[in-house]
């Protein structure tokens, strides 16, 4: 039996052994993983700015958008006709067709609909103030660009065409 005793004292004495190497093994393991976790921490911060900076540009953007546009509340109560004469005037005497959609829809007096694109093409063109310069921008014709008054647009669309 002193063998049997001696082969556990010998197989305890390798079982120390072997837990001493795991422990030592263990530390640098912790180590590591605690430098890939300040790694991925440091990755996600990174990847969060990238987004913030992105996201931080498009409301630049749409700051610069809406302070370049005519606010909505001055287009109520007009006509398209009238509407897209304002919007010319507020923007140089320069009216893009999709701005002006756009425009007209949140003042309120355009719905959104598949037509609203031809309702303000035509409202462009039935005015006769405005000539082509591109696809989809219009310019307000120079002599009438200084005496162009909304209301007066507003008078000549009023009578009904039969």
């Amino acid at each position: 039996m002193a063998s049997r005793d001696e082969i556990i004292v010998q197989l305890q004495a390798e079982e120390k052994s072997l837990r001493e190497k795991l422990e030592k093994l263990r530390k640098p393991l912790m180590q590591v993983e605690e430098d890939l976790q300040h790694i991925l921490g440091t990755i996600a911060f990174y990847e969060r700015e990238r987004k913030v900076g992105s996201k931080l540009v498009e409301l630049e953007e749409a700051i610069g958008e809406a302070l370049s546009s005519i606010p909505a509340s001055r287009l109520r109560g007009m006509t398209h006709s009238a509407a897209v004469v304002a919007i010319a005037k507020y923007n140089g005497g320069v009216v893009r067709a999709q701005d002006a959609k756009r425009l007209m829809i949140k003042a309120g007096i355009m719905s959104q609909t598949k037509n609203s694109t031809n309702m303000t093409h035509n409202a462009i063109l039935r005015t006769d103030l405005f000539n082509r310069i591109g696809p989809g921008e219009f310019q307000l014709k120079e002599v009438q660009r200084k005496e162009v008054n909304p209301t007066d647009v507003e008078r000549k669309f009023q009578v009904p065409v039969q």
